[in-house]
């Protein structure tokens, strides 16, 4: 591997097919090849590890990859994968189900698998997955769609390791935990420690590059650029004409419309403004964009424990005050502005998921400043002298709005939610924070309104995640918000939310609505820990005839792969020969 840490390009005298995009990695000497760890994780594993199948969110299709066939136990507890022959990794290595097996028993170390009782490999060409009960979507299709990353001849020490902690789970697991004494819960806390203590082993593993079995290997790594080369004893190498990958760090919108404009790059996904995207395509006739959904709905969390985002009242109050279709404009103008109703289901999939029956009676959150001055004043909210509201105890109101700094979408959102509540009579203003101190001041409460995303579909396309992310004890969205765990439904009963999202996460919905759907729809709504503004529209900027040609039509279900990792899209496009020289 060479490496630069000049920032210089690399330079390319040859007459080799370039597929250029941007992406993020780690610079040398923090750049190693173990992707479990800071350090090797990046935009290149999409091109350098495969998964055993490729999905498409819109139409459903597993698309086989290194799994050929997958089949459900008569039990629905295992899954059993039939995998590609005449496979291997980028040192030579033949890939078998072993390779799986130890793959899925790194991410058991790092906590994937809780209802995971065994992995087997049945034969040279089959694997089984046991399970302690029957399997939820969301377990199928994370086992079927993780990226296979851990190559059992490289892994096998911390392998032996994992099956050693697991065996002692089904053992201790043969006790109802119910009827723990204190000699099994002094069991379960050193396996925890032993688990970790292989895990912490493991992280120091550092080979100089990644080994995978996708299409591209690493060939050179820099401060402003990695480059890969065609793998030429991939599985799927004789579809694929392109013969490197080159990707350029791209921190910023403002970086990846320059390299648009200057057309250094063939694809690229930035936040990007009306004009800003109608000067890119007008620069180079080449350019074209496609606006699939990131099937993700943008908006505002609210701090239902600090005052006065803790009154429900006034969260309704700000809900009808609030212009979505401005904020959107200004913000991701590509993107569709929600709808009236806050339920955690994007707009594009509810009649997938829900009858709209279901939604009578709701309250209906349409755009009127009068109905938000009404619930004010019905409250005791009072303008004072300067015409800005105060709450029912005279306290000055001001509110400050949480963004990620660099986020651009985000802070336009910000500024516009910020100034529509300062027009109307509530104080506002917008603050900026790092990314990790951002989350960090989420999850601790420490905010009163912040910019973020609530339903959430991607990778999976199915509610589980979503209600999952504003429900469970766990979710981002129940944590941040602080909703309480129980709350009365609309009967006026007490709903454990825990207990109902779990019902979610274990149902086998298709068309069919569960009656927890509808209750926790219900919550959402009411309750109101957030305010959906838009769900997002990718824009996506592709050049077509430059170096690589044969996009797929912007109607093409495809697309909707965008929302899992658009780069992983990209390479799935090269690897089956649709984008191509």
């Amino acid at each position: 591997m060479i490496i630069s840490f000049s920032g210089c390009s690399k330079n390319n005298n040859d007459n080799s097919v370039i597929f250029r995009c941007s992406g993020g990695w780690y610079i040398p000497p923090a750049f190693h090849g173990n992707p479990f760890v800071q350090g090797g994780d990046g935009t290149h594993i999409y091109f350098i590890f495969d998964s055993l199948f490729f999905f498409i969110p819109k139409t459903e299709e597993l698309v086989p990859r290194l799994g050929l066939t997958v089949e459900d136990g008569k039990d629905l507890k295992s899954l059993i994968i039939k995998i590609r022959q005449d496979v291997t990794w980028h040192d030579g290595k033949p890939f078998t189900p072993e390779d799986i097996k130890s793959s899925f028993l790194i991410l058991y170390l790092q906590g994937w698998g809780g209802n995971l009782n065994d992995i087997r490999v049945i034969d040279k060409d089959s694997v089984s997955f046991e399970w302690k009960q029957p399997m939820t979507v969301i377990e199928k299709r994370n086992i079927l769609l993780e990226k296979i990353k851990a190559p059992n001849h490289l892994y096998l020490p911390w392998v032996k390791k994992a099956e050693n902690i697991l065996k002692k789970v089904r053992e201790l697991n043969a006790i109802d935990y119910k009827k723990w004494t204190e000699k099994e819960k002094k069991i379960n806390q050193l396996i925890q420690l032993e688990k970790n203590d292989a895990l912490q082993d493991m992280y120091k593993f550092r080979p100089e590059n990644p080994v995978g079995t996708g299409a591209f290997k690493v060939s050179f790594v820099g401060a402003s650029e990695m480059e890969m080369v065609k793998y030429g004893k991939s599985w799927c190498s004789d579809k694929v004409s392109v013969d490197k990958i080159k990707l350029l760090r791209g921190p910023s919108n403002d970086v990846l419309w320059a390299f648009l404009i200057a057309g250094d790059v063939d694809a690229s996904h930035p936040a990007t403004p009306a004009d800003v995207a109608t000067q890119i395509l007008r620069l180079n006739n080449k350019t074209k964009m496609v606006t699939p959904s990131d099937y993700g709905e943008f908006g505002f969390l609210f701090n239902t424990k600090k005052s006065p985002m803790s009154d429900i009242k006034f969260r309704k109050a700000i809900a009808h005050l609030i212009n979505k279709d401005t904020i959107r404009m200004v913000s991701s103008f590509y993107s569709k502005t929600s709808d009236n109703y806050n339920i955690p289901i994007i707009d594009s999939l509810k009649s997938k998921f829900i009858n709209g029956k279901i939604l009578t009676g709701f309250t209906n959150y349409d755009y009127s400043p009068e109905k938000a001055i009404n619930i004010l004043e019905k409250s005791g909210y009072k303008k004072d002298e300067s015409g800005f509201y105060n709450t029912p105890s005279g306290e000055e109101i001001k509110l400050e709005i949480a963004s990620i700094a660099g986020y651009s979408d985000w802070v336009l959102a910000s500024e516009s939610f910020a100034t529509q509540l300062t027009k109307s009579g509530i104080k506002a203003n917008v603050r900026t924070l790092e990314g990790s101190y951002f989350h960090q001041q989420l999850q601790n409460n420490n905010f009163d309104i912040a910019s973020n995303f609530g339903s959430d579909f991607k990778m999976y396309a199915h509610p589980a995640t979503s209600f999952g992310r504003f429900f469970d004890k766990n979710g981002y969205i129940k944590r941040a918000s602080a909703l309480s765990d129980n709350v009365n439904g609309r009967d006026g009963i007490r709903i454990n939310l825990q207990e109902q999202v779990d019902l979610i996460v274990g149902d086998k919905m298709k068309e069919n609505v569960s009656l927890p759907l509808k209750k926790l729809s219900w919550v959402a709504n009411e309750y109101l820990p957030f305010l959906p503004i838009y769900e997002k529209n990718l824009t996506v900027f592709i050049v077509d005839g430059e170096r690589v040609t044969g996009w797929p039509q912007a109607n093409d279900s495809v697309w909707s792969s965008s929302s899992s990792g658009i780069e992983s899209l990209y390479s799935f496009l090269i690897s089956t020969g649709r984008v191509h020289k």
